[in-house]
């Protein structure tokens, strides 16, 4: 496995979905699925963030995720 970019929101370092799923050997739809079925154990701002119109777009760009289809992205 290879050690993740480090991507940093508001001063803390964060994992993407696609991150999460490659250190656990799954996929981004079971992270995504287990995040919805747990969802009210997390906190916005603490646990996830919620990016979406500019703040998306600005995050994107700053970050350099290496996400196919940036465009296309409505949310994070």
């Amino acid at each position: 496995m290879q050690l993740p970019n480090i991507i940093e929101k508001s001063g803390q370092r964060v994992l993407t979905t696609a991150q999460l799923a490659e250190a656990y050997g799954t996929t981004e739809k079971r992270i995504s699925e287990n995040f919805i079925r747990n969802r009210e154990h997390y906190i916005r701002g603490k646990h996830f963030y919620y990016l979406e119109g500019e703040t998306l777009k600005d995050f994107l760009h700053s970050a350099n995720c290496g996400l196919q289809n940036e465009s296309k992205i409505r949310f994070l």
